[in-house]
């Protein structure tokens, strides 16, 4: 990856290969997520327990 990177000499080239990589990634994503759906680890109660649950990291004052 990182000689590909050395390689490129364009931004146009440098932006394709970020929308690849970025499209490559959310693909795999979406599969796991699907996976997981498909396996009952997330159902429609567990979004709807997600819409309310704050995930904030608690500071000490």
């Amino acid at each position: 990856m990182l000689e590909l990177v050395s390689r490129v000499s364009l931004e146009v080239e440098m932006q394709d290969i970020r929308r690849l990589l970025g499209q490559y990634f959310a693909k795999r994503a979406e599969d796991a997520i699907d996976r997981l759906w498909d396996e009952g680890v997330l159902n429609d109660s567990v979004m709807e327990e997600w819409k309310s649950e704050h995930m904030r990291t608690p500071y000490k004052q």
